[in-house]
């Protein structure tokens, strides 16, 4: 029966017919008195990692065999009429156990059957992936990625794979398919989450989550610590998180950040406070230059805001690119286009409240009221312009910013550009120091905010070049060719500055690579 199984295998085997070939050979050491481990990797490994893999598999790539276990394989090869090579040592080169976490496979008497841990398989797989649909490898990855839920970014993996493998490259279609995995399993989490909240008419106040593992208690803490108007608590095994002003999208990151660490929030609401029709008004008012601009406040009341108050002439503005709130500038003499000075205003109310601010080259989509549809089933405050246009905001356009090194009661992480000289280019971040918090954590928040910020910014100077790339690349290009070149925390204000620049060298020879005509 056994002998059956294995001749009807073929060019791809299951796993009952990989565990019968497995047997076979574990029989042959048995018989011989004999003993031998064996690392397997490829896709039987994921095989046996994921009971819900879907397919089958051509052969076994296996690690370091031993002499002893080579015979065993060479007798079953022969004795079953198996096909040469379906169990191989091909990836040797590849793992080695120094490197790899390393867990138990199926257990037998005689052979020891070890598996790469599901985080190094996975880099594996990216790393030496073949493009080849029949190779499987780009799917291999996908598969895995779908069904890790601690793969939540690019960041989990790729921290690992500098781990085990250092600066060696990955394959580009094998990275592409664990992005496009990781973005599907973000769109379905958020789908879930709008489904939850859709309808609800109260304002989200405060939402709890509790666990015993306080490492992630701890982890999701400091997350929501940096999100501006939340007020994080963490008390033993609850965490609350309070929003200091109604916000449905600030509510839904909170949401979203504990579901990243497997955990159901608590939800606590109060009367809406923001729909127009008791309590404030669902937008800020400013008057500038004898104009009325308003201003959303949030998701939900940017709708309002853009469909029931505004008036079909009057201006409509949004940064693009970048979350943020609606502005309506009433238009009662039906201009057609706004005074310079009162479109730049708009502009920079558009820019400071969204996620966009501080950036002088954001750009800002602006229009009229009544060319705004909203989407069949969009989210809150997703709306489409269908006649735009884009105005630049020039560093002309905004006030002066702070000198690099003086800055007062700055709340949250802040940034200037850092005078350039003319070999680098650089930036400098500010924060107020928090003494009764971890400044140590704080240091780590700037010096890693610093680089992240400036690379950003050196992208969107790409994009404002024309240049077309890919942004993982990049950015993981930039990173590695800038610098923290300072550090330090001003005794007389408390405020915590971190400096860093990149060779303009490096960046002139970015763009001139990027420019260059493709062969």
């Amino acid at each position: 029966m056994e002998s059956d199984l294995l001749k009807q295998s073929g060019k791809i085997m299951t796993r009952e017919q990989v565990m019968a070939a497995l047997k076979a050979v574990n029989e042959v050491l048995k018989s011989k008195n004999r003993t031998a481990t064996v690392l397997i990797t490829g896709g039987a490994a994921i095989m046996f990692l994921f009971p819900e893999f879907p397919r089958g598999v051509k052969d076994l790539d296996a690690g370091f065999m031993s002499p002893e276990l080579l015979s065993a394989v060479e007798q079953v090869t022969w004795e079953q009429d198996l096909q040469s090579g379906w169990f191989n040592d091909t990836s040797k080169d590849y793992y080695s156990p120094k490197t790899g976490q390393t867990v138990m496979g199926p257990e037998f008497s005689n052979l020891k059957v070890e598996l790469p841990s599901k985080d190094y398989l996975l880099c594996l797989k990216i790393m030496s992936g073949r493009p080849e649909e029949k190779a499987n490898d780009v799917s291999d990855v996908a598969f895995m990625v779908s069904h890790m839920p601690e793969i939540r970014s690019e960041r989990d993996w790729q921290e690992n794979y500098y781990k085990w493998f250092g600066k060696k490259d990955w394959k580009p279609y094998t990275a592409e398919a664990a992005r496009q995995a990781i973005e599907a399993k973000q769109h379905k989490k958020e789908s879930k989450m709008k489904s939850k909240l859709a309808g609800r008419p109260t304002a989200l106040i405060s939402i709890k989550f509790t666990s015993s593992d306080t490492r992630v208690m701890e982890a999701l803490y400091r997350k929501l610590f940096s999100l501006e108007d939340v007020a994080p608590l963490l008390e033993g095994q609850t965490l609350t998180a309070t929003l200091l002003k109604p916000s449905d999208d600030l509510a839904d990151q909170i949401i979203l950040a504990g579901e990243e660490y497997g955990l159901q929030p608590t939800i606590h609401t109060t009367k809406a406070s923001g729909l127009g029709k008791k309590g404030k008004a669902p937008y800020k008012v400013k008057e500038f230059e004898g104009f009325e601009i308003l201003v959303g406040r949030s998701a939900i009341e940017n709708d309002t805001l853009s469909f029931e108050v505004a008036n079909p002439n009057d201006f409509w503005l949004h940064v693009d690119g970048a979350p943020g709130s609606h502005i309506v500038i009433r238009n009662p003499s039906n201009l057609t286009e706004l005074p310079p000075s009162v479109l730049i205003e708009a502009k920079r109310l558009a820019i400071d409240n969204s996620k966009a601010k501080g950036r002088n080259d954001a750009m800002v989509h602006w229009g009229f009221a009544k060319d705004l549809s909203k989407p069949p089933s969009s989210a809150p405050g997703e709306v489409y312009l269908a006649n735009w246009k884009v105005a630049k905001v020039k560093k002309a356009d905004l006030p002066p910013p702070p000198p690099a090194y003086v800055q007062q009661n700055v709340q949250k992480p802040e940034w200037v550009k850092a005078p350039n000289t003319p070999k680098t280019i650089g930036i400098v971040v500010f924060e107020e120091a928090n003494v009764s918090g971890d400044l140590g954590f704080q240091r780590k928040v700037l010096t890693h905010e610093a680089p992240v910020r400036l690379a950003n910014d050196l992208i969107d100077e790409l994009k404002e070049k024309g240049l077309k790339f890919n942004n993982q690349q990049v950015f993981k290009w930039l990173m590695s060719h800038i610098e923290v070149r300072e550090f330090y925390t001003d005794k007389t204000d408390g405020t915590m500055y971190c400096h860093a620049e990149i060779e303009k060298r490096f960046f002139e020879g970015l763009v001139k690579t990027l420019s260059a005509p493709a062969k």
